[in-house]
């Protein structure tokens, strides 16, 4: 499928702006959109900065946006960081509202007063951590509304998650939503170094649910800029100017 056709799959105002931003399609973009388009759950494999955050946000927030009224939370993001959800909110509030859909960030440095009224207007794309999501079914007794529109749960960073403690954690939590609201989202997971997607994507659905599919592209890594600075401990005092305590090499 060529890239004309595959942004035609798209929201209309996600293709507006790639087309302005001038942008084009990443490896990741190409194999991920159709799949997460179609349903699938999948795991997402490729190097940092080549473009997951838009190869799952894109088809997700599309899918959303081309759902019924239903009240209610159609995409969760999860990080296993707050620092991670406060790297993408900007991009994720833009993507949603190029979609006519809101976003909001729920983490424990959030005011409460924010919290509530998102709860009485929930928002379509919810980015949050585990522990937040914990929060949020053992206090908020209407979470059965609030998350009852699930349409797509992205696990970000997910080989932080699998396998381990709060893995089995964060898989309980989305056995308990589903019990809960009677939704099945499609899941996926995002990560820059899997050694085994075929078993995460495994340990990530679960028994009882259709084959998932695994997207691994590889990539060219992004170029940096180094500055070695060499620190004489001997030459520096409490007055010594800051540009002098080192040495550029």
């Amino acid at each position: 499928m060529s890239d004309i056709d595959l942004l035609s799959r798209l929201h209309p105002g996600l293709q507006r702006h790639v087309k302005e931003q001038r942008w084009t399609l990443s490896n990741i973009q190409r194999a991920a959109i159709p799949v997460i388009l179609e349903g699938h759950d999948c795991i997402i494999e490729a190097p940092t900065a080549d473009g997951k955050t838009e190869a799952f946000l894109f088809p997700a927030l599309t899918r959303a946006a081309e759902a019924s009224e239903d009240e209610g939370v159609r995409v969760l993001y999860i990080a296993p960081l707050r620092a991670l959800l406060n790297d993408i909110e900007i991009r994720g509030e833009a993507y949603a509202k190029m979609c006519n859909l809101q976003a909001f960030k729920w983490h424990g440095d959030v005011n409460q007063k924010k919290k509530v009224a998102q709860l009485r207007t929930a928002p379509h794309l919810l980015l949050t951590t585990p522990e937040s999501l914990e929060a949020i079914l053992l206090r908020k007794a209407e979470w059965p509304r609030f998350l009852g529109a699930l349409m797509t749960v992205i696990i970000d960073e997910a080989h932080n998650f699998a396998l381990g403690d709060r893995g089995h954690h964060l898989l309980s939590l989305l056995q308990r939503l589903e019990a809960g609201t009677g939704c099945r989202p499609q899941l996926i997971g995002a990560s820059a170094t899997v050694g085994n997607p075929d078993k995460m994507l495994r340990w990530l659905s679960g028994p009882g649910r259709k084959p998932g599919r695994t997207i691994r592209v590889s990539g060219t890594p992004p170029k940096r800029d180094y500055e070695v600075r060499l620190f004489d401990q001997d030459a520096e005092g409490k007055e010594t100017p800051p540009d002098q305590l080192y040495d550029r090499a």
